[in-house]
């Protein structure tokens, strides 16, 4: 799920400059609903204050997940009277939904981001999410027993714990373990330590190139 957290009223206020005045509101049904970020009491809460700064919310909805770019697009034609009269769009979302968006609206529609999008990451519990996977384009956690220390380690070291962890938890972050340790402990259990005989060399960046995009063939 990506991770988003939302921008302050006033930011986004300000970023409404020149002529707009008639704004359209776009939420997404997935992760900024999760998030707490992009959902209907998020879109109620900016709508109001909009509205009390002399903004007119013309129309807002959800797509169900924004950055589906046929889906937003229809979602879009089903309004397409607000559509036309709205000078820009606010979008709670990822920069992937508000870009789905951009796609969809005319050229001189402005659409601006409501939420900082900030990481891939797994749902621990309601509101606290951790970052376990950085999408590097080359995953080797199988050799480390599931568990990736190239997002966990905040180093991103693949040889093994540098030397300042203490009691076992991290050097840079106290209140975590260190990932080593418990890649240790893992592959102990599967009586895999050899594993960690082996020499990593420097991830292969080219693996992750952006623009990225994949094709499936059918």
């Amino acid at each position: 799920m990506i991770i988003t957290k939302r921008k302050e009223n006033p930011e986004i206020l300000n970023k409404l400059t020149g002529n707009v005045k008639k704004v359209f509101l776009v939420g997404c049904g997935e992760c900024a609903t999760v998030c707490k970020t992009g959902g209907e009491n998020e879109l109620n809460d900016l709508e109001n204050f909009l509205t009390s700064n002399n903004i007119d919310v013309v129309a807002k909805t959800i797509v169900d997940a924004t950055c589906n770019e046929p889906g937003a697009g229809l979602k879009l034609r089903k309004l397409k009277e607000e559509k036309r009269q709205a000078d820009a769009f606010i979008v709670m979302s990822c920069g992937a939904g508000v870009q789905a968006i951009t796609e969809k609206v005319e050229a001189n529609q402005l659409v601006l981001p409501g939420c900082d999008s900030l990481f891939l990451g797994n749902i621990k519990r309601i509101n606290d999410y951790n970052q376990k996977c950085s999408t590097c384009g080359e995953c080797i956690i199988g050799d480390f027993g599931g568990l990736c220390p190239v997002t966990r380690c905040p180093k991103g070291l693949l040889n093994g714990p540098c030397g300042g962890s203490v009691n076992e938890k991290c050097e840079v972050d106290a209140d975590n373990p260190c990932i080593w340790i418990v890649i240790y402990q893992r592959l102990k259990g599967l009586g895999q330590l050899e594993n960690l005989d082996k020499f990593y060399e420097p991830k292969n960046n080219k693996s992750r190139t952006n623009p990225s995009s994949v094709k499936v063939e059918r």
